[in-house]
């Protein structure tokens, strides 16, 4: 994410908390490691900030970035 933000890309943490975990599933009684590759997948994947008016250029600018990022 600091790379992203460095380049003017935005990004976020959407989804933290799995799923299994959240106030909404606490009566089923599941516990942390209950499901490790979601609890993997909150602690890792992050989400960029597009949205539909975001223009091609910009598109091409956030893909080069990204490729850029992880053929370093």
């Amino acid at each position: 994410m600091a790379y992203l933000i460095a380049n003017g890309i935005n990004s976020g943490l959407h989804y933290i908390i799995s799923i299994h975990m959240q106030n909404a599933f606490k009566s089923l009684g599941y516990k942390i490691s209950a499901f490790p590759v979601a609890e993997k997948n909150a602690n890792e994947c992050i989400s960029l900030l597009i949205y539909p008016e975001l223009k091609i250029n910009d598109h091409d600018y956030i893909i080069n970035n990204i490729q850029q990022f992880f053929s370093s």
